[in-house]
Parts: structure tokens; sequence; C-alpha cells
């Protein structure tokens, strides 16, 4: 598929007074100027790209004509790529099955999308701290008072060693007071000027698949009780580190801003998780914390952001989306995974 050409600036007049050389004429595209042509195939899709600079300058008043580009799409039409099997729905060049497509997967459910309840993160490289890593799983689920079947940890991720460091990124190494890296990093930003230095450079997420798919109406609910599990072991973790460093600071005062974030997911995990104390009294938990910081070298954790945006479609390929549209197809997709059920 390619484009139409672009002519840039067709044509601009410019005056030259006071030259001697105005009785004089320059045809440099008679000349044979310069020109190339190149000829790729990129992605099945034959591409021809020619480039031709003629600065046509003749007798007043002069010309000066600007390069003629054109631009190629570079995938092909059916965007599958080159050798890939596609089923003819897919790659179909109907108008009316591509808006279908498109409909399809853009009302249709996130699959993959999980919450982690945080990020544990260590000194060591990822080497050192996969022989580690069925101990992590077990303190953590010792001082969440669950079961080892109820916590899942990911992959080990090796954050990347940056001359200037860059936050955001799944591989940047995590600072000391970054977002979400202990109960006060806001107050800290905002009240310190300088910086704490790099912390973690290896970084576990650890994952509650029984509360993912628990008794939760809602799943902004589900990813709120998820995280206050994580806004717990996050603040075990740095009540721990700050007693052994007997740094004589209360980890636990937070500001009004922090402290209200955190109230909501508190009170819903509360309600959640009834009886809780009754099954693990504190020094169970202290213990667990302990081991996890001295044994595992767990040294920080950090809870993500909830994310409560949701995508959502006013208009499709022009047209306007409604309510039974979406329906619909929410409907198709409930069949679909119906039957995948089935034949698992």
């Amino acid at each position: 598929m390619r484009a139409a050409p672009t002519r840039l600036a067709p044509s601009t007049a410019v005056p030259l007074c006071g030259s001697h050389c105005g009785s004089r004429a320059y045809h440099f595209a008679a000349a044979g100027a310069a020109g190339w042509r190149r000829r790729r195939r990129l992605a099945g899709v034959s591409v021809t790209t020619t480039h031709t600079v003629a600065p046509a300058v003749s007798a007043l008043p002069f010309s000066l004509y600007t390069a003629r580009r054109t631009y190629y799409w570079p995938y092909p039409e059916n965007l599958v790529p080159e050798g890939a099997t596609a089923s003819p729905f897919q790659s179909s060049p109907v108008p009316s099955v591509r808006e279908r497509i498109i409909r399809e997967y853009a009302l249709g459910p996130l699959f993959g999308s999980r919450t982690p309840c945080c990020v544990l993160g260590f000194a060591d490289t990822a080497r050192d701290v996969v022989a580690c890593k069925r101990d992590v799983r077990r303190w953590v689920a010792r001082a969440l008072g669950k079961s080892e079947a109820d916590v899942e940890l990911g992959s080990l991720v090796q954050a990347k060693e940056m001359l200037l460091h860059r936050s955001g990124t799944d591989e940047s190494p995590r600072l000391g007071d970054g977002p979400g890296s202990r109960p006060d990093a806001e107050r800290r930003r905002v009240t310190r000027y300088a910086r704490l230095p790099v912390q973690a450079r290896t970084l576990l997420e650890v994952y509650l698949p029984g509360e993912e798919h628990g008794e939760v109406d809602a799943a902004a609910d589900a990813d709120a009780v998820i995280l206050a599990h994580g806004y717990f072991l996050q603040e075990q973790l740095h009540r721990h580190m700050t007693t052994t460093a007997s740094s004589g600071t209360d980890p636990t005062v937070l500001s009004d801003s922090e402290g209200s974030q955190r109230e909501k997911p508190v009170r819903k995990l509360q309600s959640h998780c009834q009886g809780y104390s009754e099954r693990n009294d504190e020094a169970d938990v202290e213990s667990s914390v302990a081991a996890l910081h001295d044994v595992c070298g767990v040294i920080y954790c950090e809870v993500p952001v909830l994310d409560e945006s949701d995508f959502v479609f006013d208009q499709l390929c022009g047209k306007e989306v409604d309510d039974e549209t979406t329906e619909r197809v929410t409907d198709r997709w409930t069949r679909r995974v119906m039957q995948q059920q089935a034949q698992l």
C-alpha cells in the first residue's frame, strides 16, 4: 500500500536583484543534475524510492524547486507478517470485514492483564536471587497469612545499568524514594532536595491469584484489596529496616494525602480478611518479614499505582458505538471463552 507522492514547496520565486548573472541561464535539470533510485523489498511489499534533485535556475525571475520525495507504508495491506499464517477473517481485504475485526478487538475484554500485589527488590543479581526464590514465596505467604498456593511470583527482572537514570520503565533501577517505594516516599520527595540512590537492581512481582478470582464483584474492588496486601507488606518491611538501622524515625507517620490513599484499601483488607489477627499473631509477621530481609535479601517493596482508567470508544471507523453493539460483542466473547473452557 503506497501513499500518494507528496510535493514540498512546489514553487518559490526568489528574485536576485543586483546580480550580474541575470542574462545567463543555468539549466541544472538539462545537465543531468543528481538523482538516485533505490529498489528494495520490505515486509513483502516492493518499495521503490525515487529522489530527484533538479534545481532549475533560469533567467529572471529565478525559480527554486525543492526535492520531490515519495513515502511508502512499509507493511503489507493485511497487516499480517510475512510468512505467518492467518485466517481468512483476519486477512480479509473487504472493508466491512476489517471494520468488524477492529470492533471485535476494541470492544472486547483485555486478556492477560494482572495487578501485582507488590514488587520486591534485591541488591543482588538475578542469578544470585533465583536460588532463594522459593524461600521468598514461603515467607511472603506466611507474612500475609496465606498458603504458598495462594502466592505466585513472576519472573526475575534484571534492571539495566544507566549512566543517566531514567525512571518509569520496567528495566529501570529502583530508587530508594521512588513512587510507591516506601510509605513516606511522596512526602520525602517534597520535603527533601536530595534523592536517595539506587536501592534495587533485581525486581520480582508478587501476585495473589486467590484475590483475583475471589468473591468480589467489581474488578476495581479486587485490585484495591490486592494492593492493600502490598501496602501491609511494604509497611512491615520498612518498619523492620528502620528498626534494624536504628534511625529513630517512625515510618508509620504519613502525610494526610498518603493516609487518605491507603485508608480505603486498608479498610477493605480488614473487612475482606476477617480473623487475620486470630490466625497470625504479630510476632509471626515480624519473623517472616525479618526472614525476607535478612535471609532472602529483600530490601525494597514497591506497590504499583491502582489503574482506574478504562478503554471507552465513542466511535469506531467513523460510526457511533451504542450500548447494543457493545452488548453483542461482549456476548460473543463470552461464548468464545465458554467454548474454549469446554474444549479443555
